[in-house]
């Protein structure tokens, strides 16, 4: 080979070096190899402006293989995988494994970050609010290197639980969620919370008085569902709450200048006996002490300041260890030397006696009863394997002891102690052994049980059984208590003198938690009561279940109301409830075990069995239920009254007396009608339409297939019928005050009330007399009224004869009075019109005719006369014509002149 054609080979080598160095392009050496990162490579310096990946970006997914130093400058270009837009002005991390570094976008979406080695690289980039996105590279050599990263948008995940400490939740937790969109939130009264993040990895920290900010889970990470994660608090371990109330003794009197204590911290009550301690958070125990009385004690869980934590200080016992009795066994009363304090013991043998034989009684619990002060005390002391026992007390004196033990008779001994040990043997004479026997039962018959026999304080045992139990014990009188979990406990007295037989059925408690209680009634639209395996409860203890609840075609059913089945012991317990803005309830139970659960929405129904030990969350898919179509159209059947005028709601609507939340998936209106349409179960639903203008409607449908019906609606209507040639107005009381009549029917929407329709010739006014008043009322059973109402002209001409003379002063002015004569015998009150036509004074003055309305004044100079009223007189059975002749003097006497009036007549028909 020539040294030029090498020479031409070795250039080319070196120039597509160099264009793979420049382009930034790795060799094509296969896919990169994952090489899992030891711990003393984090502290390797891979960017410009490195920091720990402190939100986790990609931890478990990225790497990178460094094989030497350079210096890169990668320029990125952001954007919005979805729109194509830039994102502007967003924070963005880059990182691999524990090491990142972070920078801006600007206002173009554009970035820029410096990698300081070469090598084979998988980085994760980070934008709040959108999924990470992952590139790999083979850093070459330096340079520069142009990228750009399309980031999805993320959804937003519930994550929700509860607040503990131990298996107790915290209330009011301040949660915050670190990444670089934080988010803060905080639990509620029953310690559950819940956040919406984005995908991603966030530190968790606590904020609450008393615990420390480090909580466990310290990190949570978000992976495209929803999660449901307990939030575990930690004490500080600092006195950070507060504890107060009173030391009082046993009847409640308060004690001042006790001694109050907690881990070495002592405060002392003031003189009304309240105290006030500062202590740490989880369970913690108060003791008092005060001089004259025995210590007091007071255990508090403590999540929170508490108040009202009060301290009972039991009296002082002379016996080491003593304690008061309530069970007042009438004793006589010790008289001891309080004066002389100290430490003396009683001692001696307890023996049996058996066929005239001692025997030691030997391993037995011996109970020693005394009276002091007015209080009784006593102290149990169990015997030694020779029958040996010891009681100590603190003051000299005589004890009077009524002594007891399980099998034989009680012993009346007085002792009198003056040293510091007094020696006194004890013989016992046994009493006959019985039989007891007990089987018990529940509702699906015989039953395991716990059984709980105490004799005074000295003799107490506790068994389980299967189903019965056969005991032997000494005459004698035994507290029974027979318990179960999740039954109502049967507490009986035994005196037993004979051999005994008892049978005890056991009864399911109502309740089985918050609201969970068989008395809460069927709600939710089912055709037959759901059958549930039954339930199996282990412990009564009060615990907190988070449910979230989710649809497989739309998510959580949120805000939703559901109803929960379940079983226990043969019993049915329900509980109505409604789910969060996450789709999770919160339900309260009052016990551990083994849950077998239904629930029932509208649309939905979910089965759950779930081994509850303590305050938990979990969640559940929820399946279709079948659903029919159901349409409901509401009419006016009247043909004068529209809807157009009213205003429609879908509240108007109930269905099942709104017993659950059931609502139209669509309603619309028109001027006639109104229209819904719903989507539910089978069931026999009644529909309440309720509006004031309308007869409440009521129907019930048996729905099981799609359907739809048309149904009238009755108004509350008032007809006014006009049946007149001239207008006249009304009132309508309360709703109408005035309405002049124009047409020949007026049609008014009303409600149900009373009313009260008057007319009125003239225009209505409320001084006025109106010609009638009729009232009536709408109802249920009356929702429409007619009225009629007639106006009638009528015609009488008055004769001259018919009229009386009178003259009036001081001004002169004659009156001229006409008499109405026809069988009535009274004016019509509805005259309208008079004319009086050939008025003749003296058979020579001549005046101009007058035709006026019905209480008109007249005024007419020409003629020489003034102020003509026409008015009825005497009670309405007169008609007086009053007249005034400036020119004459004296009273002339009318000499002839027609009359006619015109009046009306009214008729009422109401139906």
């Amino acid at each position: 080979m020539s040294p030029r054609y090498v020479a031409l080979i070795i250039v080319g080598v070196v120039i597509f070096s160099s264009l793979f160095s420049i382009a930034n392009i790795g060799y094509p050496t296969g896919n990169p190899v994952h090489v899992k990162i030891k711990k003393e490579q984090q502290n390797i310096t891979l960017f410009a402006n490195q920091t720990l990946n402190k939100y986790s970006v990609g931890i478990s997914n990225t790497y990178f293989v460094p094989s030497g130093n350079a210096t890169i400058k990668v320029n990125g270009y952001a954007y919005n995988a979805t729109s194509s837009k830039p994102l502007e002005n967003f924070p963005i991390v880059v990182a691999a494994y524990g090491l990142a570094t972070q920078t801006n976008t600007n206002m173009k979406g554009e970035f820029h970050f410096t990698v300081l080695k070469t090598g084979n690289a998988k980085l994760a980039f980070f934008v709040p609010g959108y999924n990470v996105e992952y590139h790999n590279f083979d850093f070459l050599s330096s340079g520069s290197l142009n990228i750009s990263v399309a980031f999805q948008p993320s959804s937003k995940y519930v994550i929700s639980g509860f607040t503990l400490y131990g298996n107790t939740s915290i209330p009011h937790v301040g949660l915050t969620f670190y990444s670089m969109n934080s988010v803060y939130t905080f639990s509620n009264s029953d310690g559950y919370y819940s956040a919406l993040l984005y995908n991603g990895t966030y530190t968790v920290a606590v904020e609450k008085p008393g615990f420390s900010s480090i909580a466990s889970p310290q990190q949570v990470t978000v992976s495209g569902e929803n999660m449901a994660v307990n939030i575990s608090l930690t004490s500080s371990g600092q006195r950070a709450f507060n504890v107060s109330g009173f030391v009082v003794n046993q009847i409640g009197i308060p004690v001042p200048y006790a001694t109050v204590s907690f881990s070495g911290f002592d405060v002392t009550s003031n003189s009304t006996g309240h105290y006030s301690i500062a202590v740490s958070a989880g369970y913690d125990i108060l003791i008092a002490t005060a001089p004259g009385y025995g210590a007091g004690s007071r255990d508090v869980y403590v999540k929170s300041n508490m108040s009202n934590v009060n301290i009972t200080l039991p009296p002082e016992s002379p016996l080491v260890g003593g304690k008061a009795t309530s069970q007042n066994y009438q004793l006589n009363s010790s008289n001891l030397n309080y004066s002389s304090n100290g430490n003396y013991t009683i001692e001696g043998y307890a023996y049996f006696n058996s066929s005239g034989l001692k025997f030691p009684l030997s391993n037995k619990e011996i109970e020693f009863v005394m009276k002091s002060e007015g209080d009784e005390f006593y102290v149990v002391n169990t015997t030694n394997d020779e029958g040996h026992y010891a009681v100590s007390v603190k003051y000299p004196g005589l004890y009077v002891f009524y002594i007891l033990t399980s099998g034989y008779y009680p012993l009346n001994l007085s002792i009198y102690v003056k040293q510091s040990q007094t020696h006194k043997n004890l013989l016992f004479s046994p009493v006959s052994s019985r039989y007891l026997n007990i089987s018990v039962s529940d509702y699906y018959g015989p039953a395991s049980f716990n059984i709980t026999v105490a004799e005074g304080h000295y003799y107490e045992k506790n068994m389980s059984a299967n189903n019965y139990e056969n005991l032997t014990l000494p005459e004698g009188t035994y507290n029974i208590t027979i318990s179960k979990v999740g039954y109502y406990s049967q507490q009986f007295n035994v005196s037993l003198t004979s051999n005994e037989t008892f049978s005890v059925n056991l009864k399911p408690v109502n309740s089985l938690g918050n609201d969970i209680n068989e008395n809460v009634p069927v709600e939710v639209p089912l055709t037959s009561y759901p059958q549930v395996s039954s339930s199996t409860l282990s412990a009564q203890k009060q615990v907190k279940v988070g449910i979230l609840f989710k649809s497989k075609n739309s998510g959580p059913l949120r805000d939703l109301e559901y109803e929960m089945f379940m079983n226990f012991s043969g019993k049915n317990y329900r509980m109505l409830g409604y789910t969060n803005s996450s789709g999770t309830a919160l339900i309260n139970f009052g016990y551990t075990g083994y849950y077998n659960l239904y629930f029932l929405f509208l649309d939905y129904y979910a089965n759950l069995s779930l081994n509850i030990t303590g305050n938990t969350n979990t969640s559940v898919n929820a399946s279709q239920r079948v659903v029919y179509n159901y349409g409901l159209t509401l009419y006016n059947y009247s043909n004068y009254f529209k809807l157009s005028n009213e205003t429609i709601s879908n509240r108007t609507l109930s269905v099942n007396n709104d017993s659950f939340q059931i609502e139209p998936t669509k309603s619309s209106e028109n001027a006639t009608s109104v229209s819904f349409a719903f989507s539910l179960p089978e069931y026999n639903y009644t529909f309440t339409y309720q509006n004031k203008s309308f007869v409440t409607f009521n129907m019930t449908v048996h729905l099981h297939s799609n359907s739809s019906s048309m149904n009238a609606l009755t108004p509350y209507l008032i007809i006014i019928k006009n049946e007149s040639a001239i207008g006249w107005s009304f009132s309508l009381l309360p709703a109408l005050h005035s309405m002049k009549v124009k047409n020949t029917l007026i049609v008014l929407g009303a409600f149900a009330s009373s009313y009260t329709f008057s007319p009125f010739i003239n225009y209505y006014d409320e001084n006025n007399t109106p010609l009638y008043k009729k009232d009536f009322v709408l109802n249920t059973t009356n929702p429409q009224e007619n009225i009629t109402f007639n106006v009638t002209n009528e015609v009488k001409q008055i004769s001259l004869t018919d009229y009386e003379y009178k003259s009036h002063s001081p001004i002169p002015y004659i009156v001229e009075v006409f008499y109405w004569n026809d069988t009535s015998g009274s004016v019509p009150e509805y005259i309208h019109n008079i004319s009086f036509t050939n008025i003749k004074i003296n058979a020579s003055y001549m005046l101009t005719n007058i035709t006026a309305p019905w209480g008109s004044y007249f005024y007419n100079s020409s003629n020489g006369y003034a102020n003509l009223p026409i008015i009825d007189f005497e009670n309405g059975t007169s008609i007086e014509f009053e007249y005034d002749f400036n020119s004459y003097e004296g009273a002339v006497p009318i000499s002839s002149l027609n009359i006619t009036v015109q009046y009306y007549t009214t008729e009422i028909e109401v139906i």
